[in-house]
């Protein structure tokens, strides 16, 4: 056999030749290689579209609860977690469809985004709530990104797919260690209350 052809279709591999029998074991081996690679690629694929929203392009709820879990069972320093909800999202699904709403939260999430650290961790916690945690932040830290992020949701430009509609949204701000929490759960429970509050005052607002 003079010639060794790979052929790639479907995810399949074909080898083409003919094979002196001493060289056998070396092809099988090759192609057990491939496959496992491949396999493993496809393995991390999965892993990876598990972990992240596809809308929005942040963490999946369950994964992110899991890494802010871990960072606070192995903290040295203070843990903020920052709960984001925009204010009559209902409406804006309502008057304009799911679309224009997906539309939208893709589009908030994307501004978000560049107000944080990479080794912020920003996730989705359901419809258009947002939870963000921040390693090593103080109250007064916190309370200084969550009202950035009230600004850039207001200064957001959706005219063109939501007429008549100025996008605000609510952030409810808690801290671990310096307000007395020292789990994840009563953290998120203590910005979701400091989120009801910013609602309760009519919506856009920081409150913590």
């Amino acid at each position: 056999m003079r010639l060794l052809l790979w052929h790639f279709r479907a995810g399949f591999i074909k080898i083409r030749t003919s094979i002196k029998p001493g060289n056998l074991s070396f092809c099988k081996d090759l192609l057990s290689d491939q496959i496992e690679t491949n396999t493993n690629k496809q393995r991390k694929n999965l892993t990876k579209a598990a972990q992240i929203d596809q809308l929005t392009q942040v963490l999946e709820r369950s994964y992110f609860i899991s890494c802010v879990s871990e960072k606070i069972a192995k903290r040295l320093e203070p843990i903020a977690i920052v709960l984001l909800d925009l204010d009559r999202f209902r409406k804006i699904n309502a008057t304009y469809g799911f679309t224009v709403g997906d539309y939208i939260l893709a589009e908030v999430c994307s501004k978000i985004k560049t107000l944080l650290d990479e080794e912020d961790l920003f996730g989705r916690m359901q419809g258009d709530e947002f939870a963000i945690c921040l390693v090593g932040a103080s109250s007064e830290m916190a309370l200084r990104l969550a009202e950035q992020c009230r600004l850039a949701i207001l200064e957001m430009d959706i005219e063109k797919r939501a007429p008549g509609v100025k996008l605000t949204a609510s952030l409810g701000v808690a801290t671990i260690d310096t307000q007395g929490l020292t789990t994840f759960e009563d953290t998120l429970n203590a910005a979701r209350g400091a989120l009801l509050f910013a609602k309760g005052i009519g919506g856009n607002s920081v409150n913590g």
